[in-house]
């Protein structure tokens, strides 16, 4: 039974007015009973000034909006997030607990099954001592003798091979359910390097008169974290359409990919494999309490600098004076922001991020190598 789910409930902090206060939260959210089973929609968008001189460069709100998470670049991250989730799918490790089980109940099968069948030979030949050790009796049935048929004697012996078959048949109802569901996730981080909001501008002016000599203006922004984490819980539902799909037979596209040749090499730039594999991957399986979190921490750095120079009356060329004043504005201010949505992230086709060459490229460098030599 799903738990009754109730909401959106929002709040907002600093969201009115001028641009100007030096903390702003938003969020949306929903609630919902025990047993709190089912992943819900969930946003929080956070905006702090850490340090503020000045009135221009705005306040918290500037990098806690939606529209600067909106900005935020997602696709590595959810790519690799979305294949370390896939990856867990077929380990055998993941679906430990209910292999085992089905190992269990073939095992119970196999061992019931024989002793049965040992038993019933052992009645067969008159051999009750053997039969009641077969079927693990502390002692013989008082009906059985050699001058009852094999299906009266074996009749006495109900009591003991009546468990039994019972034991083959709730191996059996298990061997009829489909394996326990698993829970699997994926998740993967990364930064962005310092980039520039807007153009960086620097002007010098020496000689002026009673007016600004230097401006200096930059808008800029880092991006130490991204991170996209995803999840579901998973049931083989079709074992052998699962198992086609984990020899690579239910994907044709998939599978002349990797009959291109060098597709590998263009897989090390461009998740081609992955995007085209992804259309497969749950094949046999149904997919139950899918969700994507995606999270995003920057830095804002908003610095404007103008300084004046202004001549002291009295003094004259060769001999005049100037002093100097500076206008400063700042605002280092900090965004962190927080989406959890209902599903799952599948790849994006896209260029992937430059990485050195590891000994597994140089192992598949070599062999080209050696391919085109002979």
């Amino acid at each position: 039974m799903v738990a009754p789910i109730t909401g959106p409930y929002t709040s907002e902090d600093g969201g009115s007015g001028a641009d100007d206060k030096l903390y702003y939260s938003n969020k949306v959210g929903y609630r919902q009973a025990k047993p709190y089973s089912e992943p819900l929609f969930y946003r929080r968008h956070i905006g702090q000034v850490l340090y503020k001189v000045g009135t221009l460069g705005g306040g918290a709100r500037r990098g806690g909006t939606q529209a600067t998470f909106d900005a935020t670049d997602f696709t590595q991250v959810i790519n690799k997030s979305y294949d370390r989730l896939v990856d867990k799918l077929k380990e055998p490790a993941e679906w430990a607990v209910g292999l085992a089980q089905i190992n269990q109940s073939w095992s119970m099968i196999a061992n019931r099954s024989m002793q049965l069948m040992y038993a019933a030979r052992s009645v067969r030949r008159f051999q009750f001592k053997n039969a009641a050790r077969a079927l693990r009796l502390a002692v013989l049935p008082d009906g059985v003798n050699k001058a009852k048929s094999f299906g009266a004697n074996w009749l006495e012996f109900a009591y003991g091979w009546s468990p039994l078959a019972g034991d083959i048949a709730a191996a059996v109802e298990i061997l009829q359910n489909p394996i326990l569901p698993i829970t699997v996730t994926g998740s993967a981080t990364r930064s962005y390097p310092t980039g520039d909001i807007s153009p960086p501008v620097y002007i010098e002016r020496p000689d002026a008169f009673n007016d600004w000599s230097e401006f200096s203006f930059t808008d800029t922004y880092a991006v130490p974290k991204v991170t996209c984490k995803q999840g579901c819980q998973v049931e083989v539902t079709n074992p052998n359409l699962w198992l086609a799909n984990q020899l690579g037979f239910v994907n044709p596209a998939s599978f002349l990919w990797e009959l291109v040749p060098y597709s590998f090499v263009v897989d090390w730039f461009a998740n081609v494999g992955q995007f085209v594999g992804s259309a497969t991957d749950f094949y046999g399986l149904t997919v139950r309490r899918p969700w994507t979190v995606r999270h995003v921490r920057l830095w804002l750095d908003y610095d404007f600098q103008r300084t004046y120079r202004w001549w002291v009356p009295g003094t004259y060329y060769p001999n005049d004076h100037y002093w100097y004043s500076t206008e400063t504005h700042r605002v280092v201010s900090v965004g962190v922001h927080t989406v959890r949505t209902l599903g799952l992230s599948t790849p994006i086709l896209a260029i992937r991020p430059y990485q050195p060459p590891s000994w597994r490229r140089a192992a598949n460098a070599i062999s080209l190598l050696t391919q085109a030599l002979r």
